[in-house]
């Protein structure tokens, strides 16, 4: 995959992941995708 495509995907996921679970899944989401 492209750097774009894939920063559209993680961006899609991180997006998803606030949606899903409020400001702390996004926060644990982003820590998880970090690592």
């Amino acid at each position: 995959m492209t750097p774009t495509v894939t920063g559209m995907a993680a961006g899609a996921v991180l997006a998803f992941a606030a949606l899903a679970f409020g400001f702390w899944g996004f926060l644990l989401t982003a820590l998880l995708m970090g690592v």
